[in-house]
């Protein structure tokens, strides 16, 4: 079988070596680097998958190192047809690599500008397009596992594809916030909604490497939904005077009655308890109308509260202790923390 095929062996390297160059070539060009990228995978995987089965037949082994034929004990020709898919093999996935790294350049070297509803953007829809390609090619791969690891071609691994084209990805969203200059809470939409959508773009395939990358965008949009609630439950408590009312309270503490200390008169405290019950019924988030995932929205919405039922208790165990001698109590709390959490639906 070794000679037989020897023929074939030279003809189908030039083949696909000017078939690795098109490729390498149209990405430069006119194809789209992303899309080149998806053929170049496509091929590599055929290639590992000849290279696997065509070695069985022909009972050859191979030198790891360099993909040379040499003879087995049980006698057989080296290959070279073996020998060429090899080789081809690791140019592919060289290729593949050096794709993938030009690929992360130019998404971090200018990250596009963002929607004007801070939505999934454009580009991160047509990356995470390529990406899903990438891993239905992995998922559809006839090479086993052990074969794979024994290529050594790394690469091509599911790990360092996702790491090479979800990090550059989160990169430039973030970059692209900081160019337009979004303050906190537009930031975090933007981060939330970008990260939600590759979250659920990879949560379809079903390994240990997509379900590692599930859990760490998961934690990226808890930790921008973080941010977009300290925003905006500080804003509201800021705008209403509340949250210099606590930071005083919480300075003052230990120099006696709190209604006879500056910025705690009751006075004051009344004048701040009247216009945080008024915003109570004018809430307005505007941020968190445009988170399109339904959970983040609902969580952020219900954290926010929470800071707010938190900041209203406070309030209310200062004005209600008599060590703080306020006299007015009544009228400075209108509502009493069950209702305010009623209100707030924290119950």
């Amino acid at each position: 079988m070794a000679h037989v095929t020897e023929g074939l062996a030279r003809p189908l390297k030039v083949r696909l070596e000017g078939v690795l160059e098109a490729q390498l070539r149209e990405a430069s060009g006119g194809m789209s680097l992303s899309m080149a990228m998806v053929h170049t995978y496509r091929l590599y995987n055929l290639l590992a998958f000849y290279f696997v089965v065509i070695k069985r037949i022909m009972q050859v082994t191979t030198d790891k190192s360099t993909d040379k034929s040499t003879e087995t004990s049980t006698g057989a020709a080296t290959s070279a047809l073996v020998t060429v898919l090899g080789e081809c093999r690791a140019t592919a996935a060289s290729v593949f690599g050096s794709q993938m790294k030009q690929h992360s350049t130019n998404l971090t070297k200018a990250p596009p500008s963002f929607l004007g509803d801070l939505s999934t953007s454009p580009v991160t829809v047509e990356h995470l397009k390529r990406l899903t390609e990438l891993l239905q090619v992995h998922n559809d791969s006839m090479v086993g596992e052990d074969d794979a690891a024994e290529f050594n071609d790394s690469e091509t691994g599911i790990e360092v594809i996702m790491t090479s084209l979800l990090e550059p990805l989160l990169q430039t969203c973030r970059l692209a916030a900081e160019g337009g200059g979004l303050d906190a809470a537009d930031t975090a939409t933007l981060m939330i909604n970008n990260a939600t959508s590759m979250r659920n773009a990879v949560e379809v395939f079903s390994n240990a490497t997509t379900k590692a990358w599930v859990g760490k965008l998961d934690a990226e949009v808890e930790t921008w939904v973080g941010v977009l609630v300290k925003h905006e439950a500080g804003r509201m408590l800021s705008d209403c005077g509340m949250a210099s009312l606590l930071e005083t309270a919480e300075v003052m503490k230990l120099h006696g009655a709190a209604s006879e200390q500056q910025g705690l008169e009751p006075e004051t405290v009344e004048r701040v308890m009247h216009a945080f019950y008024s915003s109570l019924f004018a809430l307005v988030m505007p941020s968190f109308d445009r988170l399109t995932p339904p959970t983040a929205r609902a969580a952020a919405r219900r954290a926010i509260a929470l800071q707010i039922v938190a900041a209203h208790d406070s309030v209310n165990a200062l004005v209600r202790d008599p060590v703080n001698k306020y006299t007015n109590a009544e009228a400075c709390l209108l509502h009493t923390p069950e209702q305010v959490r009623m209100l707030l639906d924290c119950d």
